[in-house]
């Protein structure tokens, strides 16, 4: 790190970082990685009148959350359907600089950002990650390093799956009251 009076004329690092990251999506959360929505299927039929079956817990979500609204105001069945279908982008993490107590008037060196890409059925993990390493190096980004700390390959049991229909049928039988099937990806 180097003096704060340095950033006329020395790089930052946490600058550079939060820049890199601002490419990823757009204030809405739309993933700007070129080709990251190619692969992504729409919901089927069943999954989307499982959705509309949900009970409406907006209520006790934002509540759970502590937020006042959900983003673009989302509510009802719009809010379970782009939860559980619309893969996403995240900040994890961001660190850079003095992070103590009290003012240190530093121009950090480096900076670490952690994201997680929550990826749909028929997203491939390491096409994902290709794109992104492109999309930064198109961007000007490739002196920033990645490195993985997982992949899983993203998976949905469809809802008119046997298995799913006799759980279902059992859960009613023993409830006696039909059950909400979820039918979050991912």
């Amino acid at each position: 790190d180097a003096h704060s009076g340095a950033a006329p004329i020395l790089p930052s690092a946490a600058w550079r970082m939060v820049q890199a990251l601002a490419t990823l999506r757009t204030p809405e959360g739309h993933v700007r990685i070129p080709g990251f929505y190619d692969a992504v299927l729409k919901p089927s039929e069943a999954q989307l009148a499982a959705i509309a079956d949900q009970p409406n817990m907006d209520a006790e979500l934002r509540e759970a959350f502590q937020v006042q609204q959900f983003v673009d105001g989302l509510a009802g069945a719009e809010l379970a359907e782009r939860a559980a279908f619309t893969p996403t982008c995240n900040i994890a993490g961001l660190v850079s600089g003095y992070t103590g107590e009290g003012s240190k008037t530093v121009l950090p060196a480096k900076a670490m950002a952690k994201i997680d890409f929550r990826l749909v059925p028929n997203q491939d993990p390491e096409d994902i990650l290709a794109k992104l390493q492109t999309h930064l190096k198109d961007q000007g980004y490739d002196d920033i390093k990645i490195t993985t700390f997982g992949r899983a390959e993203p998976v949905v049991t469809p809802i008119d799956e046997p298995l799913v229909q006799r759980i279902a049928t059992i859960a009613e039988s023993y409830n006696g009251k039909k059950p909400a099937i979820n039918p979050i990806a991912g």
